[in-house]
């Protein structure tokens, strides 16, 4: 079985935890909870591409578009300011990197689906604060392939099981870190 694959079956369970745990809805009431969501978002993402940089970059991987970069921009369209980077990223080395990063581009999918309710609820597109769930656009699915594909490519079975541990870690420091403690937009 490819690395891709069986990441998506063996954190099948962290990911289910996830979606049921974290109340997406309260963030789309208004867009003051929308800003206070983005600015948690902002944080966990921001702390993970710091941690994740020096193990990504000049591999397959470092082309990837950084998530925070996307969500500063919707936090500026919104008049949010960005909230302290997060700390509770620890990566070690590139499977640790490798699993976490499946676990961040694989969200960029599920983000399609709350794009169209962000645009429908709040109004906002990609240019106005709606930038970060609406990825790639139409070239999102595209990019994940080619993010698995790369993935797969990188497979080695010394370290496979390490990825898939990663991949569970972040999952569950990003639905600690958005459950838990989400940031409000006044500090």
């Amino acid at each position: 079985m490819s690395l891709h694959l069986r990441l998506k079956t063996e954190t099948r369970a962290a990911h289910d935890s996830i979606e049921a745990a974290f109340d997406m809805q309260s963030g789309l009431v208004s867009r003051e909870a929308y800003g206070g969501l983005l600015r948690s978002l902002h944080s966990f993402h921001a702390g993970y591409e710091t941690a994740a940089q020096p193990y990504l970059e000049g591999t397959p991987f470092g082309t990837f578009p950084g998530r925070s970069l996307r969500l500063a921009r919707d936090l500026a369209a919104l008049g949010v300011e960005p909230g302290p980077e997060a700390t509770s990223i620890v990566l070690v080395d590139l499977a640790d990197a490798l699993g976490a990063a499946y676990v961040i581009e694989g969200s960029t999918l599920g983000g399609l689906v709350i794009a169209r309710e962000v645009e429908k609820r709040l109004g906002l597109d990609a240019e106005t604060g709606n930038a970060f769930f609406s990825g790639e656009g139409k070239d999102t699915m595209r990019r994940w392939r080619a993010f698995c594909a790369a993935l797969d490519e990188r497979s080695d079975p010394a370290h496979d099981d390490r990825v898939i541990a990663s991949a569970d870690r972040t999952f569950a420091a990003m639905q600690a870190h958005l459950v838990a403690r989400p940031l409000p937009i006044a500090a």
